[in-house]
Protein backbone atom coordinates (compact mmCIF):
# COMPACT_ATOMS: atom_id res chain seq x y z
CA UNK A 1 0.00 0.00 0.00
CA UNK A 2 1.19 3.49 -0.86
CA UNK A 3 1.62 6.39 1.56
CA UNK A 4 0.71 9.94 0.57
CA UNK A 5 1.45 12.91 2.82
CA UNK A 6 -0.96 15.81 3.12
CA UNK A 7 0.95 19.07 2.90
CA UNK A 8 -2.00 20.93 4.39
CA UNK A 9 -0.93 19.40 7.72
CA UNK A 10 2.65 20.66 7.38
CA UNK A 11 3.39 22.76 10.50
CA UNK A 12 3.08 26.46 9.70
CA UNK A 13 3.18 25.48 6.00
CA UNK A 14 6.95 25.63 6.32
CA UNK A 15 7.57 23.36 3.33
CA UNK A 16 11.25 24.19 2.97
CA UNK A 17 11.95 22.95 6.49
CA UNK A 18 10.51 19.54 5.56
CA UNK A 19 12.23 19.18 2.22
CA UNK A 20 14.43 16.32 3.45
CA UNK A 21 11.44 14.05 4.16
CA UNK A 22 9.59 14.76 0.90
CA UNK A 23 11.44 11.97 -0.86
CA UNK A 24 10.71 8.48 -2.13
CA UNK A 25 12.65 7.12 0.83
CA UNK A 26 9.78 8.11 3.12
CA UNK A 27 6.62 8.46 1.03
CA UNK A 28 5.12 7.64 -2.35
CA UNK A 29 3.32 10.88 -3.24
CA UNK A 30 2.33 14.34 -2.06
CA UNK A 31 -1.33 15.10 -1.29
CA UNK A 32 -2.47 18.69 -1.80
CA UNK A 33 -5.88 19.90 -0.60
CA UNK A 34 -7.12 22.90 -2.55
CA UNK A 35 -10.10 24.29 -0.62
CA UNK A 36 -11.87 27.60 -1.18
CA UNK A 37 -13.62 28.10 2.18
CA UNK A 38 -16.98 27.89 0.39
CA UNK A 39 -17.35 24.30 -0.74
CA UNK A 40 -15.92 23.37 2.67
CA UNK A 41 -15.27 25.63 5.68
CA UNK A 42 -11.46 25.63 5.53
CA UNK A 43 -9.22 27.23 2.95
CA UNK A 44 -6.49 25.00 1.58
CA UNK A 45 -3.15 25.42 -0.12
CA UNK A 46 -2.76 28.15 -2.69
CA UNK A 47 -1.24 28.08 -6.15
CA UNK A 48 1.81 29.82 -4.66
CA UNK A 49 2.12 27.00 -2.11
CA UNK A 50 1.95 24.44 -4.89
CA UNK A 51 4.70 26.22 -6.81
CA UNK A 52 6.98 25.97 -3.76
CA UNK A 53 6.15 22.29 -3.19
CA UNK A 54 6.79 21.53 -6.87
CA UNK A 55 10.26 23.03 -6.52
CA UNK A 56 11.08 20.87 -3.47
CA UNK A 57 10.14 17.37 -4.62
CA UNK A 58 9.89 15.24 -7.73
CA UNK A 59 7.25 12.93 -6.28
CA UNK A 60 3.84 12.47 -7.92
CA UNK A 61 1.24 14.87 -6.60
CA UNK A 62 -2.41 14.15 -5.85
CA UNK A 63 -4.59 17.26 -5.97
CA UNK A 64 -7.84 17.00 -4.03
CA UNK A 65 -10.06 19.87 -5.15
CA UNK A 66 -12.79 21.03 -2.78
CA UNK A 67 -13.93 24.27 -4.38
CA UNK A 68 -16.99 25.70 -6.07
CA UNK A 69 -14.94 26.62 -9.13
CA UNK A 70 -13.16 23.34 -9.80
CA UNK A 71 -12.53 24.26 -13.43
CA UNK A 72 -10.34 27.28 -12.66
CA UNK A 73 -8.10 25.27 -10.36
CA UNK A 74 -7.89 22.52 -12.96
CA UNK A 75 -6.71 25.01 -15.58
CA UNK A 76 -3.84 25.88 -13.25
CA UNK A 77 -3.01 22.19 -12.64
CA UNK A 78 -3.24 21.31 -16.35
CA UNK A 79 -0.52 23.87 -17.06
CA UNK A 80 1.92 22.63 -14.43
CA UNK A 81 4.98 20.71 -15.68
CA UNK A 82 3.97 17.13 -16.44
CA UNK A 83 4.91 14.62 -13.75
CA UNK A 84 4.24 10.89 -13.94
CA UNK A 85 1.57 9.72 -11.52
CA UNK A 86 -0.01 13.12 -10.92
CA UNK A 87 -3.72 12.84 -10.17
CA UNK A 88 -6.66 15.19 -9.70
CA UNK A 89 -9.52 14.19 -7.44
CA UNK A 90 -12.77 16.08 -7.90
CA UNK A 91 -15.62 16.75 -5.52
CA UNK A 92 -18.95 15.30 -6.67
CA UNK A 93 -21.10 16.45 -3.76
CA UNK A 94 -23.69 18.98 -4.99
CA UNK A 95 -22.12 19.13 -8.47
CA UNK A 96 -23.91 18.32 -11.71
CA UNK A 97 -22.66 14.89 -12.80
CA UNK A 98 -22.19 15.80 -16.47
CA UNK A 99 -19.98 18.75 -15.58
CA UNK A 100 -17.82 16.56 -13.33
CA UNK A 101 -17.49 13.93 -16.05
CA UNK A 102 -16.47 16.63 -18.55
CA UNK A 103 -13.71 17.84 -16.20
CA UNK A 104 -12.54 14.28 -15.60
CA UNK A 105 -12.26 13.66 -19.34
CA UNK A 106 -10.48 16.97 -19.91
CA UNK A 107 -7.98 16.14 -17.16
CA UNK A 108 -7.28 12.79 -18.78
CA UNK A 109 -6.66 14.55 -22.07
CA UNK A 110 -4.04 16.60 -20.25
CA UNK A 111 -2.25 13.41 -19.26
CA UNK A 112 -3.41 13.20 -15.64
CA UNK A 113 -4.87 10.36 -13.65
CA UNK A 114 -8.31 11.20 -12.30
CA UNK A 115 -10.55 10.31 -9.39
CA UNK A 116 -13.55 11.43 -7.39
CA UNK A 117 -13.98 11.85 -3.65
CA UNK A 118 -16.93 10.67 -1.66
CA UNK A 119 -17.76 12.33 1.62
CA UNK A 120 -19.11 10.47 4.67
CA UNK A 121 -22.69 11.24 3.63
CA UNK A 122 -22.29 10.59 -0.11
CA UNK A 123 -24.22 7.47 -1.19
CA UNK A 124 -21.69 4.94 -2.44
CA UNK A 125 -24.01 4.21 -5.37
CA UNK A 126 -23.21 7.71 -6.70
CA UNK A 127 -19.89 6.21 -7.82
CA UNK A 128 -21.71 4.22 -10.50
CA UNK A 129 -22.02 7.43 -12.55
CA UNK A 130 -18.24 7.84 -12.68
CA UNK A 131 -16.65 4.39 -12.65
CA UNK A 132 -15.92 4.23 -16.37
CA UNK A 133 -14.11 7.58 -16.25
CA UNK A 134 -11.89 7.30 -13.16
CA UNK A 135 -8.69 5.70 -11.94
CA UNK A 136 -9.38 6.12 -8.22
CA UNK A 137 -11.94 6.82 -5.52
CA UNK A 138 -10.96 8.81 -2.44
CA UNK A 139 -13.03 7.89 0.62
CA UNK A 140 -13.08 10.64 3.23
CA UNK A 141 -12.95 9.15 6.74
CA UNK A 142 -13.48 12.50 8.49
CA UNK A 143 -15.75 15.43 7.65
CA UNK A 144 -13.98 17.16 4.74
CA UNK A 145 -12.55 20.61 5.22
CA UNK A 146 -13.63 20.84 8.86
CA UNK A 147 -11.23 22.04 11.58
CA UNK A 148 -10.25 19.37 14.12
CA UNK A 149 -12.33 16.69 12.43
CA UNK A 150 -12.16 13.18 13.89
CA UNK A 151 -12.13 9.70 12.42
CA UNK A 152 -15.55 8.18 11.72
CA UNK A 153 -15.52 4.53 12.91
CA UNK A 154 -18.11 3.49 10.33
CA UNK A 155 -15.53 4.33 7.66
CA UNK A 156 -14.14 0.78 7.74
CA UNK A 157 -17.47 -0.69 6.61
CA UNK A 158 -17.85 2.12 4.10
CA UNK A 159 -14.43 1.45 2.60
CA UNK A 160 -15.21 -2.25 2.35
CA UNK A 161 -18.46 -1.41 0.51
CA UNK A 162 -16.65 0.90 -1.90
CA UNK A 163 -13.97 -1.68 -2.58
CA UNK A 164 -16.65 -4.27 -3.37
CA UNK A 165 -18.44 -1.81 -5.66
CA UNK A 166 -15.42 -0.71 -7.71
CA UNK A 167 -13.59 -4.04 -7.87
CA UNK A 168 -9.96 -4.25 -8.91
CA UNK A 169 -10.08 -1.79 -11.79
CA UNK A 170 -10.21 1.36 -9.64
CA UNK A 171 -7.87 2.22 -6.77
CA UNK A 172 -9.38 3.05 -3.39
CA UNK A 173 -7.69 5.83 -1.42
CA UNK A 174 -8.55 6.96 2.11
CA UNK A 175 -7.99 10.30 3.80
CA UNK A 176 -8.77 11.49 7.31
CA UNK A 177 -7.17 11.01 10.72
CA UNK A 178 -5.07 8.01 9.79
CA UNK A 179 -2.80 6.38 12.38
CA UNK A 180 -0.85 3.13 12.46
CA UNK A 181 -3.75 0.87 13.49
CA UNK A 182 -6.20 2.41 11.03
CA UNK A 183 -3.71 2.20 8.18
CA UNK A 184 -3.11 -1.49 8.84
CA UNK A 185 -6.86 -2.12 8.87
CA UNK A 186 -7.30 -0.19 5.63
CA UNK A 187 -4.55 -2.24 4.06
CA UNK A 188 -6.40 -5.44 5.01
CA UNK A 189 -9.49 -4.06 3.23
CA UNK A 190 -7.57 -3.66 -0.02
CA UNK A 191 -6.96 0.08 0.09
CA UNK A 192 -4.31 1.20 -2.41
CA UNK A 193 -3.21 4.43 -0.74
CA UNK A 194 -3.55 6.13 2.65
CA UNK A 195 -3.20 9.85 3.14
CA UNK A 196 -1.53 10.89 6.38
CA UNK A 197 -1.09 14.38 7.75
CA UNK A 198 -0.52 15.20 11.40
CA UNK A 199 0.57 11.61 12.15
CA UNK A 200 3.32 11.94 9.58
CA UNK A 201 4.68 15.28 10.68
CA UNK A 202 4.46 14.36 14.38
CA UNK A 203 6.26 11.04 13.93
CA UNK A 204 8.26 11.29 10.71
CA UNK A 205 11.52 10.16 12.33
CA UNK A 206 9.94 6.78 13.15
CA UNK A 207 8.22 6.19 9.83
CA UNK A 208 9.69 3.47 7.63
CA UNK A 209 8.67 3.16 4.01
CA UNK A 210 6.04 0.45 3.44
CA UNK A 211 5.71 -0.43 7.14
CA UNK A 212 3.84 2.66 8.32
CA UNK A 213 5.34 2.68 11.81
CA UNK A 214 3.33 5.56 13.16
CA UNK A 215 1.72 6.46 16.45
CA UNK A 216 -1.31 8.65 16.93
Amino acid sequence: MRLSVSMFACPHHDFLHWKSVLTKKHIDSIHIDMMDGICVPLKGLTEQDVDVIYSLTNLPIVFHIMARDQKSLLHYIWNLPKREGTMVILTVEDFEKKSVIFLLEESKRHGLQVGVAIWPTTPTTDLLHFLQFIDAVLVMTTEPGQPNSVFIPASFDRVAAVKFLVGDGVDVLVDGSMNYERIRKMESLGVSECVVGRSYFNNYERIQQKTFRMDD
